[in-house]
C-alpha cells in the first residue's frame, strides 16, 4: 500500500512527539468582600507577559465559583486565548499551551485579592505537564516523516501544533 505523501520529509532517527506544557492554579478561599481578584499570567513569548487579568467576584463566593469566573476571564482575553487553552474544574484553573515547545520555567499563574477579600493569595501555580517541542511542528495531522537511519515511516497522529509521531506499519 503506498503512503499518502506528496513529498518525503526525513530525519535521522525517530521524530520527537510534542507535549503541550500545562500549569494549574488551585484557587483557595471564600470571598468575604465583593470586588476584584487579580490573576497574573507569565509565559515566555506571550505578548504583554506578565499579564494581569482582573476578575470580578462576589461576597460569599466559594473557591470553585471564583475559579469558574477566572477561567471565563482568561479565555475571553485575546492574548491568553491565542497562547493557551483554558480549562479546569472545581477550584482548578488549567492552562495548556497551544503549541508544543521546550519547557518554559517562567510559566506561572498567580492570583491575589485586589479590591476583594477572602482569597488565600498564591504566587506559584503547579507544573502539570512539562513542555516538549515536537519535531516538525506545523506538519498537518496525517502527514509522514521518514526515519532515514532506520527506514521507518512515522505518521503525525497529533495536531500541527502538537505533533505525535506514530510508527506506520510496514508497507
Amino acid at each position: 500500500m503506498p503512503l499518502p505523501i506528496g513529498g518525503t520529509i526525513s530525519k535521522a532517527g525517530v521524530p520527537t512527539s510534542g507535549v503541550a506544557q500545562q500549569i494549574t492554579a488551585t484557587v483557595v478561599g471564600t470571598i468575604t468582600g465583593s470586588g476584584n481578584a487579580t490573576f497574573t499570567l507569565t509565559a515566555a513569548g506571550m505578548a504583554g507577559s506578565p499579564l494581569a487579568i482582573s476578575v470580578a467576584v462576589l461576597d460569599t463566593e466559594l473557591a470553585a465559583a471564583t475559579a469558574t469566573r477566572a477561567r471565563a476571564a482568561l479565555a475571553a482575553n485575546a492574548v491568553v486565548a491565542a497562547f493557551f487553552t483554558v480549562g479546569g474544574t472545581g477550584a482548578d484553573v488549567l492552562l495548556t499551551r497551544m503549541r508544543s515547545a521546550a519547557n518554559d520555567a517562567t510559566m506561572n499563574l498567580a492570583y491575589t485579592n485586589d479590591t476583594c477579600t477572602g482569597l488565600t493569595p498564591d504566587a506559584t501555580s503547579t507544573a502539570t505537564a512539562a513542555g516538549v517541542k515536537g519535531d516538525f511542528v506545523g506538519l498537518e495531522s496525517g502527514q509522514f516523516v521518514l526515519d532515514s537511519t532506520n527506514g521507518n515511516f512515522y505518521q503525525n497522529t497529533g495536531t500541527y501544533l502538537v505533533p505525535t509521531w506514530t510508527l506506520y506499519p510496514n508497507v
